[in-house]
């Protein structure tokens, strides 16, 4: 059995006295809970999403808080508002400074579009090797598929001697066996997806075809002239030069984007334009992918592989994706209405412009 001392009974002025005891209710009643409050009043309710993001930044400084479920307001203790106020002040300020994503898709994310395309170009070969039923009319197209190369492939000196410019659009819709066509559509996928998905896929079929086309053109115009360099055949067909045109295309695009990002960073940083050297760094990334994946798949080891086409369907692309990339900028300010006819109208000039080749292909327009 423990024996406790008497207890003592505190004087006045000591602690535990009356007086003590109305000063530590008082500071109590000073060191409740109290209402955060980050925005005034005339705001309105704040978004679920805002309060969840500040309960987290109170929860990473250890700072006691209590959402109320009637009021969907945040509680923190007194001595601990004028901390929460400015960490959470000091989140949201870092929120706005933070780079921007790339831009999204469009909302159709055109994948239905482009396998149709690529269809086309299916359906387009097996007319010319009777896989089907139907036939086409002989004349003007020969029965027999061997004589299409020489007649609508794309053949180099007619080209250069003047006249014969639809080959240059004709010769991507035609391919030597279905190994190859196969093959440029396991690829053309890979490239034009992406592209269309970035860029529409009116916009983005239009300018592969017209750097394809551009680049069979410039390889029919320097034969003869660098042949120890590009030892191609004079007679070339496939849709090879288009795919090398949509990823060079897709690199201006991609180039576009990030140094967009860049700017958009340093302004909000420094308050002024990034540096020249930090923006051609930037923009040099995607273009020197696009040389790496040229290099990897263009060359192709194979004999028949004509380098030049796909080079010049590289250098092509990246030129038509310039304007291409001033036009997507205004784009982005039209509403999507207008969006949508741009790019069916783009879509439609792309097939009129092949139609329109074939029939100078084939009855010299």
């Amino acid at each position: 059995m423990r024996i406790l001392p008497p207890r003592r009974r505190n004087k006045p002025g000591e602690s535990g006295a009356p007086g003590q005891d109305a000063a530590r209710a008082s500071d109590t009643r000073e060191r409740k809970w109290r209402p955060l409050t980050v925005e005034p009043a005339a705001a309105g309710p704040v978004a679920a999403e805002t309060l969840d993001a500040r309960m987290l930044v109170l929860a990473a400084k250890n700072i006691r808080h209590v959402l109320s479920p009637a009021t969907r307001e945040l509680y923190v203790p007194a001595e601990d508002e004028a901390r929460a106020l400015e960490e959470i002040r000091a989140f949201e300020r870092e929120v706005e400074r933070r780079i921007p994503l790339l831009p999204p898709p469009p909302a159709r994310d055109n994948v239905l579009g482009v396998i149709c395309f690529f269809l086309l170009l299916v359906v387009w070969h097996g007319l010319r090797f009777h896989w089907f039923a139907v036939s086409l009319p002989d004349p003007p197209f020969p029965a027999d598929a061997r004589l299409w190369p020489e007649l609508f492939g794309l053949d180099k000196a007619r080209v250069r001697g003047g006249g014969a410019w639809g080959l240059c659009v004709s010769a991507l819709t035609l391919h030597a066996d279905a190994r190859h066509l196969f093959g440029n559509v396991g690829f053309g996928l890979l490239f034009f997806i992406p592209l269309c998905r970035r860029a529409g896929l009116g916009a983005g079929t239009a300018a592969a075809m017209v750097g394809g086309a551009l680049g069979n053109a410039s390889a029919a115009l320097i034969y003869g002239r660098l042949g120890p360099v590009f030892p191609g055949a004079g007679l070339s067909l496939g849709f090879s030069t288009a795919l090398f045109s949509a990823l060079g295309v897709l690199c201006v695009l991609s180039a576009g984007d990030m140094i967009r990002v860049r700017s958009f960073a340093a302004a909000h940083e420094t308050g002024g334009a990034p540096a020249a050297g930090a923006v051609l760094r930037t923009g040099a990334l995607p273009l020197a992918a696009g040389l790496a994946l040229l290099g990897f798949l263009g060359g192709g080891g194979e004999v028949r592989t004509d380098y030049a086409a796909h080079i010049f369907g590289f250098a092509c692309g990246l030129g038509v994706g310039l304007p291409l990339l001033l036009v997507d900028a205004r784009l982005r300010a039209a509403s999507e209405k207008t969006r949508g006819r741009v790019d069916t109208g783009l879509c439609a000039a792309a097939l009129l412009c092949v139609v329109g080749a074939w029939c100078s292909a084939v009855y010299g327009l």
